[in-house]
């Protein structure tokens, strides 16, 4: 079995990542027009791996002013929120 220290020190450095890239501008992709935030029907995004499935989510959750904040850290961990 994985140490718990272990998972949260990767929570952790995600938590930091995710606060390093809010000032940073990543690759447009047109996909993100595909996205409907306001619909009641599930949004699912599919692709192979390393294809940027993260970036577009990120950048629509940001281009619709959402606030990005890792939920998974123990609330000891919470740095900032």
């Amino acid at each position: 079995m994985i140490d718990k220290r272990i998972i949260e020190q990767v929570l952790l450095e995600q938590h930091e990542e995710v606060i390093a890239l809010q000032d940073v501008a990543l690759c447009p992709r047109k996909e993100e027009e595909l996205v409907e935030l306001d619909s009641n029907l599930a949004q699912v995004i599919i692709g192979v791996r390393r294809s940027g499935k993260s970036t577009l989510c990120y950048n629509v959750l940001k281009k619709h002013g959402e606030k990005i904040v890792p939920t998974l850290l123990p609330e000891r961990m919470q740095v900032g929120v």
